[in-house]
């Protein structure tokens, strides 16, 4: 296979200083005769040519008009009315308006390997025609895939809390990222939003019984503190009354009457305190009643978790970024060049359209193979005549081809004509050997019938889908994962001679690649490392399709799918972490209001006043039910006699 050298003058997409503007080139002598003649058939068929030639461009659209291929100077045109000349000029329309589109529900492991069902919404508008038509091959469906990919790296990396609180960020980060890459594309990512977040149903109930844990436990603690600062207010009131026996009395005479004013059933006997006075000498004056215990509630030990760290690489070389775009537009072709133009959308144009598998029929039929034709000239790409040297026979075959041509004209003229558009390159082979030492176009370029063979590359950003790979991970574990490579083609020559189908090479690659570096990681590593992933891919297959002449400008993980079973096992360990969460929130809160009680029961036990008039406090909401309750309220100090008995 021939190899040629990678300084070769290939004329690739534009920088970001001249995009704005394309094409801005002189036509050469024979494109403006094609242009005249053109104007000639307008003002033949006058008026009847109006109808097809004046189109019109609505205010939120633009129009992008290719001359002979090559976009006219001055960029998109509109709003208004514009003129095509037929056979010379095609256009396309731009709709400048913001559109939206949706997101496919996406199937999402978080961080903390819980499943999730998301889509979302994204909006965008179109702010450079011509970057629009000319650099990508299909913007909506590029950006539409870029949306996917972008929103499961995004929320892979997300656990299923932050997930749920964050979205706004979650989705101001898609859109960054979203924006930052379809810059080159011409379009404006607005907004993105988050549609929807669904979570499995057990999913749901563990969550809602962690919520509910933690509700139950602030409420026992503000409870326990709310007791423990009651208790202190008690005492200072209970302090007051034991100044006189009687006022104790007039308390229970007060909570009588409270009582007897609610609407219910309630029969509530209250024990005088009186009856158990002479109970209560017994009692020895150091005695307090017995206070809560303190609770000690071990903590279970968390979940260990293991991140095994590797690397993989390509041999032991780094990976370099290699080969950047040339200009579009520069002229091309040698002085002598027969040039002229016709309209890009000449079906004739396509049918000699070859392969290289013509190219090496060519060179079969010279008596040489591929492969002494690679060895004989390493470089192709190196300054070399425009016409090859070639046979007698070869030279005869020329002349004849000459001849004919002129004595069938024009009839055989629009088999010759070759139109390269904006976003195109040729590679122009005669007889099987390079007439250029570099790619040609834009432009019209007319070449010998039978002789000559022009093959078109699109330079354009395209989408290579990599279909699902099951691969087994590091620890053992079967997902099946696929990707979306972005590429573009920056060396024609390269892309032809090279290798046989560039596009088909590059996704079995990419499908290598793929299996290659997530055999390295574990499932871990795969479900948190997915940005990684994507760049260490990208390095390598840019640094393997060097040689092709394409460049790797973007690589995303698009969806990484378990098996059912172990989808199951990391929803079930999910849920248990939580139902544990929720069990240790409960316990802490217990041993929290236990203390608090503790704390209570403590200042109560003081004076047994204070606990008498808790015992108030709470035949009051006692009576305050609707309810047929018989409440026979018993001091703790008369059980305390007994006890100390």
């Amino acid at each position: 296979m021939v190899e040629p050298t990678r300084n070769v003058n290939v004329q690739g997409i534009k920088t970001r200083d001249d995009r704005e503007h394309f094409s801005d080139e002189n036509f050469g002598c024979c494109s403006y005769l094609l242009i005249g003649f053109s104007w000639f058939l307008t003002i033949l068929l006058f008026p009847i040519a109006l109808c097809t030639n004046i189109k019109i461009v609505q205010e939120y659209e633009r129009a992008v008009i290719f001359r002979l291929g090559r976009v006219l100077p001055g960029g998109a045109k509109g709003p208004g009315l514009f003129f095509v000349l037929p056979c010379v000029d095609t256009y396309r329309k731009v709709d400048l308006r913001v559109v939206s589109f949706q997101v496919p529900p996406q199937e999402i492991l978080t961080k903390d390997s819980v499943a999730v069902v998301v889509d979302a919404v994204v909006y965008y508008r179109i702010k450079n025609a011509c970057m629009a038509v000319n650099n990508v091959a299909n913007y909506q469906n590029s950006t539409q895939l870029l949306a996917q990919t972008t929103l499961r790296n995004i929320l892979g990396t997300k656990t299923l809390a932050e997930l749920l609180s964050q979205r706004e960020s979650t989705s101001h980060a898609i859109q960054a990222v979203l924006d930052d890459t379809t810059e080159e594309w011409g379009v404006k990512v607005e907004r993105v939003e988050v549609k929807d977040v669904r979570i499995p149903h057990s999913m749901q109930r563990s969550m809602a019984a962690v919520a509910e844990a933690e509700r139950e436990a602030r409420a026992k603690v503000i409870a326990a503190e709310g007791e423990q600062q009651a208790s202190k207010a008690l005492k200072d009131a209970a302090d007051i009354m034991s100044e006189n026996p009687a006022t104790i009395q007039l308390r229970y005479l007060q909570t009588l009457t409270t009582i007897s004013a609610e609407h219910n059933s309630t029969v509530i006997f209250p024990f005088p305190i009186d009856l158990i006075q002479s109970f209560m000498s017994a009692i020895r004056p150091d005695h307090k009643s017995p206070a809560a215990r303190d609770v000690e509630i071990g903590q279970l030990p968390s979940t260990s978790q293991i991140r095994s760290r590797c690397s993989w690489k390509a041999g032991s070389s780094t990976t370099e970024v290699k080969g950047q775009p040339d200009s579009i537009g520069g002229k091309s072709g040698n002085p002598d060049q027969l040039v002229v133009s016709l309209s890009a959308n000449l079906s004739l144009c396509h049918f000699f359209m070859v392969t290289t598998t013509d190219i090496e029929m060519a060179l079969v039929e010279e008596g040489r193979s591929p492969q002494s034709s690679s060895r004989q000239n390493p470089h192709p790409t190196e300054e070399v005549d425009p016409v090859p040297n070639v046979d007698r026979l070869s030279r005869i075959l020329i002349g004849l081809s000459y001849f004919l041509i002129t004595i069938t004209f024009p009839v055989t003229i629009w088999w010759c004509i070759v139109t390269v558009q904006e976003y195109q390159r040729g590679v122009w082979l005669r007889l099987g050997r390079l007439r250029e030492p570099k790619s040609v176009g834009p432009g019209v370029y007319i070449r010998v019938p039978w002789m000559d063979t022009i093959i078109l590359v699109d330079m354009r950003v395209k989408t290579l889908n990599v279909v699902p790979q099951s691969i087994l991970s590091r620890d053992s574990v079967s997902v099946t994962v696929d990707a979306v490579i972005y590429t573009r083609v920056v060396n024609p020559l390269a892309s032809i001679l090279n290798v046989a189908h560039e596009k088909y090479a590059t996704e079995l690659l990419g499908q290598t690649t793929l299996r290659n570096i997530l055999g390295t990681k574990s499932l871990a590593e795969i479900l948190a490392d997915r940005e990684s992933i994507a760049t260490q891919m990208r390095n390598i297959l840019d640094e393997a399709t060097d040689s092709w002449g394409v460049k790797v400008d973007r690589v995303e993980v698009k969806d990484v799918s378990l098996p059912h079973s172990m989808q199951r096992s990391m929803a079930a360990i999910a849920e248990a972490e939580r139902e544990a969460k929720a069990r240790i929130i409960a316990a802490e809160s217990e041993e929290k209001a236990s203390i608090g009680l503790k704390k209570a029961a403590i200042e109560l036990s003081s004076n047994p006043a204070a606990l008498q008039l808790r015992y108030l406090q709470t035949l009051n909401t006692i009576s305050a039910e609707n309810s047929s309750t018989i409440v026979f309220p018993m001091p703790i100090d008369f059980f305390n006699l007994f006890k100390g008995k």
